[in-house]
């Protein structure tokens, strides 16, 4: 039923929650090395594993996230799902908010809701990501999930054969969110934010110690 779909939807963006907080924080620590390097220094063994368990987050659950098979609760299978579910998305939504005296206004004009063609325009989204989901698929089978000696030894030859950066990763997370977020607008008129607002409350701890 509609509630056991959405309730799926929000399974998936709960990993791209985790997600998006581990890449937000990750990025936060490497802003704040510049900063804070002697602070970082006060216990460098401590900064490198939260480091490194940050990275190996955000890595293993983008690819989880971006995984296409019939097993893996991934975008590809909540598009599936949606797809085989589509009698379960209205046709319309009303344009409902509050007005300036906290009374509910209803616009005469509604939201068309086309779930089909949003689905196509979502797999298209998708699969302009190939080359960006090939090399962090790559990366997790050859160094972050099994170690292969031949790459694990060779740091450079894994950044050759996959590529991957800041912008690519951005890329992956900010797509998720609009696939998610839009079908969960379709199918109830609900969007949410897919991180934590205090992911950067480091910078608290940072400041703290600089001072002592």
């Amino acid at each position: 039923d509609k509630i056991c779909l959405k309730e799926k939807i929000i399974e998936v963006m709960y990993l791209l929650i985790e997600i998006n907080d581990s890449y937000k924080l990750f990025k936060q620590l490497k802003k704040s090395k510049r900063k804070y390097l002697d602070v970082m220094n006060i216990s460098p063994a401590f900064f490198t594993i939260v480091n490194h368990s940050l990275e190996y987050t955000f890595i293993l659950g983008l690819s989880k996230l971006y995984e296409n098979d019939n097993k893996t609760m991934s975008i590809h299978k909540i598009i599936n799902i949606c797809e085989n579910c589509a009698d379960l998305f209205p046709n319309s939504r009303e344009i409902v908010y509050q007005g300036e005296d906290g009374n509910t206004v209803v616009y005469t004009d509604k939201i068309t809701i086309d779930i089909h063609n949003d689905i196509r325009e979502m797999r298209n989204l998708v699969g302009s990501l190939d080359d960006q989901i090939n090399s962090l698929k790559g990366r997790r089978d050859k160094f972050y999930a099994h170690n292969d000696k031949g790459y694990f030894a060779n740091i450079d030859k894994l950044v050759k054969e996959y590529p991957i950066n800041y912008n690519d990763l951005d890329l992956l997370i900010s797509t998720a969110d609009k696939v998610l977020n839009k079908l969960l607008s379709d199918l109830c008129g609900e969007e949410y934010l897919t991180y934590h607002k205090n992911y950067n409350d480091i910078e608290k701890i940072m400041k703290i110690l600089n001072v002592t």
